[in-house]
C-alpha cells in the first residue's frame, strides 16, 4: 500500500508519468485497499437520524429504514467492491515486467549510442561508456570533489575524470544491461504481485541515478550528431 500510495503521490504532486503501469496498478491498489478494509472491525457503528442513503446504495442495505446499516455491512461492501474490480495478479506482474523490459531496452540503446560516440576517434567499449556516463557528471559534483580532496588528488579536469573512473565507488563499472535483464526475468517469474511490485520498485529506485546519467549522455551525443550534420550542410 505504501509503495502504491507513493506512486499516486508522484503522479498527483510531482507530475511524474507512469502511464505504462497505471491501469494495472490502479486495480491492484483498489483490490489491496478493499482487502485491508474488509479485515477492519470497527468497535462501533453509528448512524445519524439525519442521514439518508443514496438510492443507488439502498439495495446493499437491508435493515430498517431508521437504521439500515449493520456493522458487518462495511466488510461485506469492501468484499463486493474487491470482487467487482476483478484484479488479475498475472496481468499485474506481466505489466510490471513489461515496463522493466522497456526501460532496459531504452538504456541498452543509449549505451550503444554513447559507446559508438559522435566521431570515429570517440568509439569505446560499452563498459567504458557506462563509466564515462557517471564520471563526467560526478566531476562537477561536490561529493566527488570532497572525495578527491580527501584522497589528495591533484591534476587537470580530464585527469580528474579518469581518476574518478578508477577510484570512485561508481554504481556500475561494467555494462549493467545483462544484470538488469536478469532482474526483469526474476520479476516476471513472480506469482505474488506484492513481491513483484517490491522488485519493480527496488529496481527503479536503485538504478534511477545511473539511468538518468545514461539518458543524458545519449541525448548529448545525439545533439552533437545533429549539430555536426547541420555544419556539414552549411547551416
Amino acid at each position: 500500500m505504501l509503495i502504491m500510495h507513493g506512486v499516486r503521490n508522484e503522479v498527483y504532486h510531482a507530475g511524474l508519468q507512469h502511464e505504462a503501469i497505471l491501469p494495472s496498478l490502479a486495480v491492484f491498489y483498489f483490490d489491496v485497499v478493499c482487502g485491508f478494509l474488509n479485515g477492519y472491525r470497527p468497535s462501533y457503528f453509528g448512524w445519524s437520524s439525519g442521514q439518508r442513503l443514496p438510492d443507488r446504495s439502498k439495495k446493499y442495505f437491508k435493515g430498517h429504514p431508521s437504521f439500515p446499516g449493520e456493522i458487518e455491512d462495511f466488510g461485506r461492501g469492501c468484499g463486493t467492491l474487491s470482487a467487482a474490480c476483478a484484479h488479475n495478479s498475472v496481468t499485474t506482474v506481466a505489466t510490471l515486467a513489461d515496463h522493466l523490459d522497456e526501460i532496459i531496452q531504452e538504456q541498452d540503446t543509449c549505451i550503444k549510442i554513447v559507446a559508438d560516440g559522435v566521431y570515429e576517434n570517440q568509439r569505446t567499449t560499452r563498459d567504458q561508456a557506462v563509466v564515462d556516463c557517471q564520471t563526467w557528471p560526478l566531476a562537477f559534483s561536490q561529493e566527488a570533489l570532497a572525495f578527491a580532496q580527501k584522497r589528495g588528488f591533484s591534476g587537470n579536469p580530464l585527469q580528474f575524470v579518469e581518476w574518478l573512473g578508477k577510484n570512485y565507488p561508481l554504481k556500475a563499472k561494467r555494462d549493467p544491461i545483462q544484470r538488469w535483464a536478469q532482474r526483469a526475468d526474476k520479476l516476471r517469474m513472480e506469482k505474488n504481485p506484492h513481491s513483484a511490485l517490491r522488485r519493480y520498485k527496488a529496481f527503479i529506485k536503485e538504478t534511477e541515478r545511473l539511468r538518468e546519467w545514461i539518458l543524458e549522455a545519449a541525448d548529448a551525443c545525439e545533439r552533437e550528431i545533429d549539430a555536426a550534420i547541420d555544419r556539414a550542410r552549411g547551416k
